[in-house]
């Protein structure tokens, strides 16, 4: 199963759902795929798709899933590299109006320079990553939050002990 995310944002991404109908039609609708929508239209072609998703169904949607497309969020790609996928990541574009600006270019741009996802623009590109992505496992990794806090409360024990 292909998981396709465009995330939470408000900004409609009508040119991902474009985008992941081609591909689903490119394949005579012969590969499962989900899509998450979000505000944006629905898929003309995917029979499973939902605007919205909890956060456990999120979560299970990208561990079973053999592979996901997704917009370039950075908590979503790294939600993807906890569970060991390398994402196919379509970067909203500001003049596209599908964002307040052009960050997510810069996120995927860092991303795909340290080979943790593959960047796509258009139809061709996401068939070209596909093929890459296909049985590629990516390294697990684990956030470093649980470290972050362990290391600001000892600090702060610390300094505690030395104002008393």
């Amino acid at each position: 199963m292909i998981f396709c995310t465009v995330g939470n944002d408000h900004h409609k991404f009508d040119r991902f759902v474009e985008l992941i109908d081609k591909v689903y039609s490119h394949f005579s609708g012969n590969t499962e795929m989900f899509l998450q929508h979000g505000y944006s239209g629905k898929s003309d072609v995917l029979t499973t798709q939902d605007a919205f998703l909890s956060k456990d169904s999120f979560d299970r949607y990208i561990r079973e899933s053999e592979m996901v497309i997704c917009h370039a969020g950075a908590g979503t790609i790294a939600q993807c590299l906890q569970q060991g996928k390398v994402p196919i990541v379509i970067p909203r574009v500001y003049e596209r109006n599908e964002h307040l600006n052009n960050h997510q270019l810069d996120i995927a741009s860092h991303f795909n320079s340290e080979e943790m996802c593959y960047v796509a623009q258009s139809f061709e590109d996401i068939l070209n990553a596909m093929s890459a992505a296909a049985g590629r496992k990516g390294k697990i990794y684990k956030s470093s939050k649980e470290n972050l806090v362990t290391s600001l409360r000892r600090d702060f024990d610390y300094f505690l002990k030395l104002n008393k």
